[in-house]
Protein backbone atom coordinates (compact mmCIF):
# COMPACT_ATOMS: atom_id res chain seq x y z
CA UNK A 1 0.00 0.00 0.00
CA UNK A 2 3.13 2.43 0.31
CA UNK A 3 4.19 1.78 -3.07
CA UNK A 4 0.82 2.91 -4.47
CA UNK A 5 0.54 5.92 -2.40
CA UNK A 6 4.52 6.63 -2.77
CA UNK A 7 3.19 6.36 -6.89
CA UNK A 8 0.25 8.71 -6.54
CA UNK A 9 2.69 11.15 -4.79
CA UNK A 10 5.04 10.93 -8.47
CA UNK A 11 7.31 8.61 -6.27
CA UNK A 12 8.18 6.64 -9.14
CA UNK A 13 11.42 4.82 -7.52
CA UNK A 14 10.41 4.64 -3.97
CA UNK A 15 6.98 3.00 -5.28
CA UNK A 16 9.08 0.60 -7.56
CA UNK A 17 10.80 -0.56 -4.36
CA UNK A 18 8.05 -1.41 -2.46
CA UNK A 19 6.12 -2.90 -4.46
CA UNK A 20 8.91 -5.02 -5.94
CA UNK A 21 10.02 -5.61 -1.80
CA UNK A 22 6.46 -6.93 -1.30
CA UNK A 23 6.55 -9.21 -4.50
CA UNK A 24 10.02 -10.52 -3.78
CA UNK A 25 8.80 -11.15 -0.12
CA UNK A 26 5.65 -13.20 -1.16
CA UNK A 27 8.52 -15.27 -3.90
CA UNK A 28 10.27 -16.15 -0.74
CA UNK A 29 7.41 -17.42 1.50
CA UNK A 30 6.08 -19.56 -1.82
CA UNK A 31 2.66 -17.35 -1.64
CA UNK A 32 2.48 -18.02 -5.43
CA UNK A 33 2.67 -21.63 -5.27
CA UNK A 34 -0.17 -23.73 -4.32
CA UNK A 35 -0.47 -25.28 -0.87
CA UNK A 36 -0.26 -28.61 -2.50
CA UNK A 37 3.11 -27.78 -3.99
CA UNK A 38 4.37 -27.17 0.00
CA UNK A 39 2.51 -29.82 1.47
CA UNK A 40 4.34 -32.46 -1.13
CA UNK A 41 4.70 -36.14 0.52
CA UNK A 42 5.22 -34.53 4.09
CA UNK A 43 1.20 -35.16 5.33
CA UNK A 44 1.22 -32.59 7.03
CA UNK A 45 -2.63 -30.89 6.99
CA UNK A 46 -1.69 -27.10 6.46
CA UNK A 47 -5.09 -25.05 8.45
CA UNK A 48 -7.76 -23.81 6.41
CA UNK A 49 -7.20 -19.79 8.28
CA UNK A 50 -3.18 -20.27 6.40
CA UNK A 51 -4.51 -21.43 3.17
CA UNK A 52 -6.81 -18.02 2.93
CA UNK A 53 -4.06 -15.67 4.62
CA UNK A 54 -1.71 -17.00 2.03
CA UNK A 55 -3.89 -16.60 -1.32
CA UNK A 56 -5.16 -13.72 -0.01
CA UNK A 57 -1.70 -11.86 0.28
CA UNK A 58 -0.69 -13.01 -2.97
CA UNK A 59 -3.24 -11.57 -4.81
CA UNK A 60 -2.89 -8.25 -3.11
CA UNK A 61 0.36 -8.64 -3.78
CA UNK A 62 0.10 -9.45 -7.62
CA UNK A 63 -2.64 -6.82 -8.13
CA UNK A 64 -0.31 -3.84 -6.92
CA UNK A 65 2.61 -5.42 -8.97
CA UNK A 66 0.23 -4.93 -11.85
CA UNK A 67 -1.37 -1.58 -10.76
CA UNK A 68 2.16 0.19 -9.97
CA UNK A 69 3.90 -1.68 -13.73
CA UNK A 70 0.59 -0.29 -15.51
CA UNK A 71 1.19 3.12 -13.53
CA UNK A 72 5.32 3.75 -14.00
CA UNK A 73 4.79 1.42 -17.66
CA UNK A 74 7.51 -1.16 -16.48
CA UNK A 75 6.74 -4.80 -17.23
CA UNK A 76 5.27 -6.70 -14.27
CA UNK A 77 7.03 -9.21 -12.24
CA UNK A 78 4.26 -12.09 -12.65
CA UNK A 79 3.22 -13.43 -15.72
CA UNK A 80 -0.07 -15.47 -15.05
CA UNK A 81 1.63 -18.92 -16.22
CA UNK A 82 3.52 -18.65 -13.24
CA UNK A 83 0.83 -18.63 -10.21
CA UNK A 84 -0.46 -21.68 -9.01
CA UNK A 85 -2.74 -20.19 -6.54
CA UNK A 86 -6.63 -20.51 -6.90
CA UNK A 87 -8.63 -16.74 -7.78
CA UNK A 88 -10.25 -15.93 -4.11
CA UNK A 89 -14.08 -17.53 -4.00
CA UNK A 90 -17.07 -15.57 -3.93
CA UNK A 91 -18.59 -16.02 -0.44
CA UNK A 92 -22.14 -15.09 -0.36
CA UNK A 93 -22.22 -14.53 3.67
CA UNK A 94 -19.75 -12.23 3.77
CA UNK A 95 -20.98 -10.16 0.58
CA UNK A 96 -22.55 -7.72 2.26
CA UNK A 97 -21.63 -8.20 5.89
CA UNK A 98 -20.00 -4.98 7.80
CA UNK A 99 -18.06 -3.12 7.11
CA UNK A 100 -19.40 -3.60 3.56
CA UNK A 101 -15.65 -5.91 2.57
CA UNK A 102 -17.31 -7.98 -0.76
CA UNK A 103 -15.60 -11.03 -1.45
CA UNK A 104 -17.05 -10.66 -4.95
CA UNK A 105 -14.98 -7.52 -5.32
CA UNK A 106 -11.82 -9.58 -4.64
CA UNK A 107 -12.53 -12.22 -6.90
CA UNK A 108 -13.65 -10.18 -9.79
CA UNK A 109 -11.08 -7.81 -9.52
CA UNK A 110 -8.01 -10.60 -9.42
CA UNK A 111 -9.39 -12.36 -12.37
CA UNK A 112 -8.90 -8.57 -14.09
CA UNK A 113 -5.58 -8.01 -12.84
CA UNK A 114 -5.03 -11.23 -14.40
CA UNK A 115 -6.07 -10.38 -17.77
CA UNK A 116 -4.34 -6.85 -16.74
CA UNK A 117 -0.85 -9.13 -16.92
CA UNK A 118 -0.87 -10.69 -19.58
CA UNK A 119 -1.85 -7.93 -21.78
CA UNK A 120 1.43 -6.20 -20.10
CA UNK A 121 3.48 -9.13 -20.74
CA UNK A 122 2.28 -9.68 -24.00
CA UNK A 123 1.40 -5.86 -25.86
CA UNK A 124 3.39 -3.69 -23.48
CA UNK A 125 6.47 -5.19 -22.81
CA UNK A 126 9.14 -4.92 -25.25
CA UNK A 127 11.29 -8.33 -26.11
CA UNK A 128 14.04 -8.50 -28.32
CA UNK A 129 13.05 -10.70 -31.37
CA UNK A 130 9.01 -9.79 -30.76
CA UNK A 131 7.66 -7.63 -33.53
CA UNK A 132 4.95 -5.20 -33.61
CA UNK A 133 2.73 -7.28 -35.71
CA UNK A 134 2.89 -10.33 -33.63
CA UNK A 135 2.13 -8.09 -30.35
CA UNK A 136 -0.61 -6.49 -32.26
CA UNK A 137 -1.88 -10.19 -33.38
CA UNK A 138 -3.06 -11.46 -29.55
CA UNK A 139 -4.67 -8.25 -29.20
CA UNK A 140 -8.17 -9.38 -30.15
CA UNK A 141 -7.63 -12.72 -28.36
CA UNK A 142 -7.06 -10.51 -24.77
CA UNK A 143 -10.16 -8.48 -25.98
CA UNK A 144 -12.43 -11.37 -25.81
CA UNK A 145 -10.52 -12.23 -22.19
CA UNK A 146 -11.63 -9.01 -21.01
CA UNK A 147 -15.12 -9.42 -22.74
CA UNK A 148 -15.57 -12.80 -21.30
CA UNK A 149 -14.87 -10.71 -17.96
CA UNK A 150 -17.47 -7.92 -18.17
CA UNK A 151 -20.20 -10.31 -19.43
CA UNK A 152 -19.86 -12.93 -16.75
CA UNK A 153 -19.53 -10.06 -14.19
CA UNK A 154 -23.64 -9.33 -14.81
CA UNK A 155 -25.68 -9.15 -13.48
CA UNK A 156 -23.37 -6.21 -11.34
CA UNK A 157 -24.07 -6.45 -7.68
CA UNK A 158 -25.11 -2.88 -6.25
CA UNK A 159 -22.42 -0.68 -4.89
CA UNK A 160 -24.56 -0.95 -1.21
CA UNK A 161 -27.28 -2.65 -0.16
CA UNK A 162 -28.80 1.10 0.86
CA UNK A 163 -31.32 2.36 -1.99
CA UNK A 164 -30.68 5.00 -4.26
CA UNK A 165 -32.08 7.95 -1.97
CA UNK A 166 -30.08 7.23 0.86
CA UNK A 167 -26.90 7.99 -1.17
CA UNK A 168 -24.91 11.07 -0.25
CA UNK A 169 -25.20 11.96 -3.49
CA UNK A 170 -28.46 10.71 -5.31
CA UNK A 171 -27.07 12.30 -8.84
CA UNK A 172 -24.16 9.97 -8.91
CA UNK A 173 -26.57 6.38 -8.95
CA UNK A 174 -26.94 6.84 -12.33
CA UNK A 175 -23.29 7.07 -13.33
CA UNK A 176 -22.61 4.07 -10.60
CA UNK A 177 -25.52 2.39 -13.14
CA UNK A 178 -23.38 3.40 -16.54
CA UNK A 179 -20.36 1.68 -14.88
CA UNK A 180 -22.69 -1.57 -15.15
Amino acid sequence: MLGLYLAGRGFDGPCLMFVKSALTLAIDFGLNLGINRLTMNMGVTVPEETIVARRDCFWSCFSSDNIASMYIGRPPSFTPDMIDVEVPPVVPEYDYDEPLYRSSSFNWSSKLMIIASKILATVYSLRPGVSLQARHAVVPELHLLLEGWYVSFLPLPLPSPFPPLSLPFPSSFPSCSFLR
